[in-house]
């Protein structure tokens, strides 16, 4: 029950925040390892699965179980991540492709990010108008995750994190790398930090 609402929590931050029908889950981890992170992707697969548009098409899955790569897939944007706690992912099925959106998920322990460790992935104007070192920092993550589908930058210090605004329970912000720019939500749910963004590919 507290799982159930955990993830409800979650997808009610990421209905207000998206106009995409984006869909949430997620689970409790054993010891992060291979054989959990793949168990993580037949999840993952067996949520796609369960969706009534994938009973139309029956699109072949087998690049998702892929290990060690952003999750790709021509009709379902995608994005994995798991920390010590929880392991969740998003995707949306791609129904206009002419204009096909990128995503980029990340779940962060918050006690375990020092401002030692953002100072070597921020420039000091990204940390001094962040609200929170956590909150640059998985805010950076799920960029950079989402800039890496369609721009691929190579660091994630590349990624700029700009134009803060507070809302009710989160911060929403914007992201840059190079000409891509995309828009991002971030939010914490008791020792969790956890950052959503996502942008039109061109």
């Amino acid at each position: 029950m507290e799982m159930f609402k955990f993830k409800q929590n979650i997808q009610t931050q990421l209905k207000a925040f998206s106009k995409k029908q984006i869909l949430f889950e997620c689970k409790k981890p054993s010891p992060l390892s291979l054989e959990e992170r793949k168990k993580i992707h037949l999840f993952l697969i067996e949520k796609i699965k369960a969706q009534k548009i994938y009973q139309k098409y029956k699109w072949n899955l087998n690049s998702l179980l892929r290990l060690g790569v952003r999750p790709q897939h021509p009709f379902i944007a995608v994005s994995i991540s798991h920390c010590p706690s929880l392991a969740g992912f998003v995707f949306v099925f791609q129904n206009n492709l002419k204009k096909k959106i990128s995503l980029g998920l990340d779940i962060e322990e918050s006690h375990r990010i020092s401002q030692k460790v953002i100072s070597r992935v921020s420039q000091t104007q990204e940390q001094n108008s962040s609200p929170r070192p956590d909150f640059l920092w998985t805010a950076k993550e799920s960029s950079f995750k989402c800039f890496s589908e369609s721009s691929n930058p190579l660091l994630i210090k590349d990624c700029r994190i700009y134009a803060w605004k507070a809302e009710k329970k989160s911060y929403t912000f914007k992201a840059q790398y190079k000409k891509n720019k995309a828009r991002g939500l971030v939010f914490s749910i008791k020792h969790l930090s956890i950052a959503y963004t996502e942008a039109n590919q061109s």
